[in-house]
């Protein structure tokens, strides 16, 4: 076909679409049955808002972080059920709010609504990443599965016209291939060349289903449900930021299942990988210390060797692999060699160096050197001592992880900022391709039709942004470990949201203060009176609109859920509330000293566990060396 017959090919398809609009609009009009012919006409093309005054609102306050404004203004349309076309949108920007606020638990049920909508909701894929996100910060791997089972395998597995509209936003929500374990023909052709691989991944997008798999299959995978875990992970596409750790994950289950040779292909494939963000990078060192573990485990030890030996010293992965190819000699009963590739150690934390002693002492002392065993083992002991803190040291310590958990919370905010601007735009563009029907709606349509689509903003996601790189110190390694760690960052999440641009006159701020305290009556597990006192403060800056009953000897969670239902109800009136704001800048400061205890006592837990397992490795130390200095 020649370009000019193309062109009036598109031609003829664009007029077809254009008549084709332009008689549903007809049909429509004539549906409304408007008085007159006339008004009917001048309707049409006459300017209206696309988006309903109350979700404008809500949207406006949403992105600026205002998330009790936007709540009041959002509930409004979800209780009048008003536009019908709007309620889809109105459920999801509510739960993007109760995110916002830290009430996870009460983003679900809206959550789920979007999802099960029927016809689907163009939200159905976003909804479904968020209510998997809200299991994952809670670590419910069970209810994970069951999201993927009910929501993901099961229509891509069935038919009906539901399931084939939900496999086709699944689709057009990510970079998906068929979950196959040999690579594409189009993968072949990327990884033959690496520079164009590395000009198409610097283009990836951050996008829903790509996540969405990644997040079920790692669920899948701490299950032990390899096969299900695989299915999720082999669909994710070379060209999404997800690929390099859902192969890392894919060995994984391979390596569990005993596919070791499958396992190995999938990690030299991702050594071959471009690194392209320094994420990227540290990946393929982990890459490098399962390859040499798998080989290792398959007796293939001159191959271990090799590829534990080719991560550089300074790499932060440099003492696990060192400490691998030490492990593995030992246990296959050449502990000569074990000693000899020991040989140049290299600097390491001190719970790894203390690990490394121990196994080179046990080499050194089954080859009868128990002088050399004691030296090793006693240098290590004396490190791990020096590492134990105590008394200012400790205090420091604290201070220094809270700066570095403080560093963390901005970057993340930052880009939780940019997210919001990003989704909002989107929930704006699909609301007016869905207004009521008039010449600008009808051409949304029509730009719709041609390929734009009304969400393909959303669909397509955004450019993941380079993190803030990450501290490697131990104290810091320790916390991102902790189970501690998603109570201490919801609590700085709400010390930030009331120390920063405080306004007494804004009922914004009060809500959040009060806020402020369900959080430290949720997370912190006061004592009785103060509990009940911090309680009593909430309530008074939620009485105004929400009758608070507080019940002194209920239990903290019925508390909490009790100033929560307060805090919604004063939100939905937000226009009719005003506080004192001598008693706001009194609240404030309460609930900040409050909040700055609670993480600086959480951290103090971090850092006394962390001491726990040292003083572990110390009494190993020593029973180790008393063997090893006992007579024969």
């Amino acid at each position: 076909m020649t370009e000019r017959a193309r062109r009036s090919c598109r031609s003829r398809r664009v007029r077809v679409v254009i008549l084709f609009a332009l008689l549903v609009g007809a049909s429509a009009a004539h549906a409304q049955q408007q008085p007159s012919r006339l008004a009917a006409f001048a309707d049409f093309f006459r300017w209206r808002e696309p988006i309903p005054a109350p979700l404008r609102a809500a949207l406006d306050a949403y992105t600026e972080g205002r998330f009790f404004a936007a709540l009041g203004s959002v509930d409004g349309v979800i209780a009048a059920r008003t536009p019908a076309y709007a309620m889809d949108d109105a459920l999801f920007v509510r739960a993007l709010c109760l995110i916002g606020i830290g009430w996870d638990d009460l983003a679900v049920p809206s959550l789920r609504a979007v999802v099960e909508t029927n016809p689907p909701s163009p939200y159905y894929v976003p909804a479904l990443l968020e209510l998997v996100e809200i299991h994952d910060r809670a670590s419910r791997w069970q209810a994970i599965a069951d999201v993927w089972q009910q929501y993901v395998e099961q229509p891509l597995r069935s038919r009906g016209s539901r399931n084939e509209r939900i496999a086709r936003l699944l689709v057009e929500f990510g970079s998906l291939r068929p979950p196959v374990a040999s690579s594409t023909r189009r993968e072949k052709s990327l990884f033959s060349r690496p520079k164009e691989l590395a000009v198409l991944l610097d283009k990836r997008r951050e996008r829903s289903s790509d996540r969405l798999f990644y997040r079920c299959g790692l669920a899948l995978l701490r299950l032990g449900r390899h096969e299900e875990s695989l299915r999720a992970l082999l669909t994710i596409g070379i060209d999404s930021p997800y690929y390099p750790y859902a192969g890392y994950s894919i060995a994984q289950n391979d390596f569990a299942t005993g596919r070791i040779d499958d396992a190995a292909r999938t990690l030299t494939r991702l050594e071959h990988y471009p690194k392209v963000t320094p994420e990227d990078r540290a990946l393929g060192s982990r890459v490098q210390v399962l390859h040499a573990a798998i080989a290792f485990d398959a007796g293939e030890f001159d191959d271990g060797i090799r590829i534990a030996q080719a991560i550089a010293a300074d790499d932060p992965e440099a003492p696990a692999a060192r400490l691998l190819i030490a492990t593995a000699l030992l246990d296959a009963g050449k502990p000569s060699l074990a000693v000899v590739y020991d040989a140049a150690p290299i600097p390491a934390e001190v719970a790894d160096e203390a690990k490394r002693a121990l196994v080179v002492g046990s080499a050194y002392a089954s080859l009868g050197d128990k002088d050399s065993a004691a030296r090793v083992l006693r240098g290590a002991a004396g490190h791990v001592q020096q590492a134990r803190l105590a008394g200012p040291a400790l205090d420091e310590a604290i201070a220094r992880l809270r700066a570095l958990a403080e560093a963390s919370l901005d970057d993340r905010r930052s880009r939780a900022r940019a997210s919001r601007e990003h989704v909002s735009d989107a929930i704006r563009i699909i609301l007016a391709h869905d207004a009521p029907w008039s010449f600008a709606t009808m051409l949304r349509h029509v730009r719709a039709a041609l390929g734009a689509g009304a969400y393909r903003g959303l669909a397509l996601g955004t450019k993941p942004e380079s993190a803030a790189a990450a501290p490697s110190a131990a104290v810091w390694l320790a916390y991102l470990a902790s189970p501690r760690r998603p109570t201490i960052e919801r609590m700085l999440d709400r010390l930030a949201d009331i120390e920063a641009a405080p306004d007494e006159s804004d009922p914004e701020d009060g809500l959040r203060i009060a806020n402020a305290y369900v959080a430290w009556l949720e997370h912190a597990a006061p004592e009785p009176d103060r509990r009940n006192w911090a309680a009593h403060r909430a309530a008074t800056l939620v009485r105004r609109n929400a009758a608070v009953e507080l019940d002194p000897a209920a239990p903290a969670a019925a508390t909490v859920n009790t100033l929560r239902i307060g805090l919604l109800e004063t939100a939905d009136a937000l226009a009719d509330v005003g506080f004192n704001p001598d008693a706001v800048r009194e609240a404030r400061q309460d609930a900040a000293s409050s909040l700055h205890q609670g993480i600086d006592g959480e951290l103090r837990q971090v850092m006394q566990e962390r001491d726990g397992e040292l003083r572990g490795l110390e009494l190993d130390l020593d029973v180790a060396l008393s063997e090893t200095l006992a007579p024969p």
